[in-house]
């Protein structure tokens, strides 16, 4: 894919007609490959593309911050859960799944 953008003039020329920033295209497997499959569906590179267009609008921003505080919070639960945890004796991978599935060192996270 990036070697298709750094070639191709038609491919460069859509997505600038796209309004696709040139500054963005290094990033766009990247971008339109969000889970990293080594592929780019039709649905990917629509969203992709449709993301890309235009300038940030403060709402973008606004949603971003929003991901960001929601991720920190899971990671804060996640961080107090292996604490408890460890605390509880549980070190072990195979005890972490047992602890899991019987709700033991869980009471702590929250659900976001």
């Amino acid at each position: 894919f990036d070697e298709v953008l750094e070639t191709d003039g038609h491919a460069q020329y859509a997505l600038q007609e796209l309004d696709v920033p040139k500054a963005d295209h290094r990033y766009l497997s990247d971008i339109l490959d969000p889970d990293n499959s080594g592929t780019i569906g039709v649905f990917e590179l629509l969203d992709g593309i449709q993301r890309l267009r235009g300038d940030p609008r403060r709402s973008d921003i606004i949603a971003v911050d929003l991901m960001v505080r929601s991720i920190q919070l899971k990671i804060d639960d996640i961080w107090r859960w292996a604490n408890d945890a460890q605390s509880n004796g549980i070190d072990k991978p195979a005890d972490v799944g047992g602890a899991l599935q019987d709700g033991q060192a869980m009471k702590n996270v929250r659900t976001c």
